[in-house]
């Protein structure tokens, strides 16, 4: 059986995307990767200690799922803003489904999209901007959500 690759631009026809972007995922430390390995370690030590066979085996392999995951390179995660919702690789979250968004934005730092969805088991979704005009995006996003600064504790 051949897989089937699909290309993510191609999921809504090219003029509903108004506003698109790519960003890098996140990477994860050589020195956690390390120290999970390390933490890994003392418990298997502890499991063979305690003469516990399937707890060894369990911790090695969720050590196994997590270092094909976090130790490779960082993939690009493609990003964009249609007439109907929100895509995030090939995810859409339409407006309906939204409740609200903000922009938290620092020259030099931090530059990510928060939007409010009215579903309960996810209700923030956190969309890095990257090299993306954030006041495009906020102009764009008005025309469909309200935007809300985050609430002072």
């Amino acid at each position: 059986m051949s897989e089937k690759i699909i290309d993510i631009k191609k999921i809504l026809p090219k003029s509903e995307i108004l506003l698109e972007w790519e960003v890098e995922e996140t990477r994860v430390s050589g020195k956690k990767i390390i120290g999970a390995g390390l933490l890994v370690l003392l418990i298997i030590a502890y499991f063979i200690w305690t003469k516990n066979y399937f707890g060894t085996i369990v911790i090695l392999l969720g050590y196994f799922v997590f270092y094909l995951r976090y130790a490779r390179g960082p993939k690009k995660v493609y990003f964009a803003l249609k007439n109907g919702g929100i895509q995030a690789d090939n995810q859409i979250f339409k407006y309906a489904e939204l409740e609200s968004f903000r922009l938290n934005y620092q020259a030099g730092g931090t530059k990510e999209l928060k939007v409010l969805s009215k579903k309960k088991l996810m209700p923030e979704i956190s969309i890095p901007i990257g090299d993306a005009d954030p006041v495009k995006i906020k102009e764009f996003l008005l025309k469909f959500l309200p935007e809300k600064e985050k609430k002072s504790l």
